[in-house]
């Protein structure tokens, strides 16, 4: 299920597998729809609390994740400098845009 509310801190975010939030002025997105598809299937991969835990908690984890969910949202159609972009700025990570780039190359 997609939901498109209004007031969302991100432009998306996927709670649980199954529901999936993608702020009102991103409704129709793909590529962004594809990253958060990505994420739920890392949830039931790994198990929904497993993973939650380790992405709070472990950065090299929540890198590996966001990794791969912006090279599957950049193969829909993503942008290359934006995804670098999000990945440097927006997850704890320390990364420079350089290093982020790098990265999703």
């Amino acid at each position: 299920m997609i939901l498109h509310p209004t007031f969302l801190p991100w432009q998306g975010f996927c709670p649980w597998p199954g529901l999936i939030l993608i702020h009102r002025s991103r409704r129709g997105d793909e590529s962004l729809i594809v990253h958060e598809r990505t994420h739920e299937e890392q949830m039931r991969e790994h198990g929904w609390a497993r993973f939650v835990w380790r992405y709070l908690t472990r950065p090299m984890f929540r890198m590996a994740m966001e990794v791969q969910a912006y090279r599957a949202q950049m193969a829909a159609g993503g942008s290359l400098s934006i995804a670098a972009h999000n990945l440097s700025t927006g997850y704890y990570l320390d990364l420079t845009f350089a290093q982020a780039l790098e990265m999703l190359s």
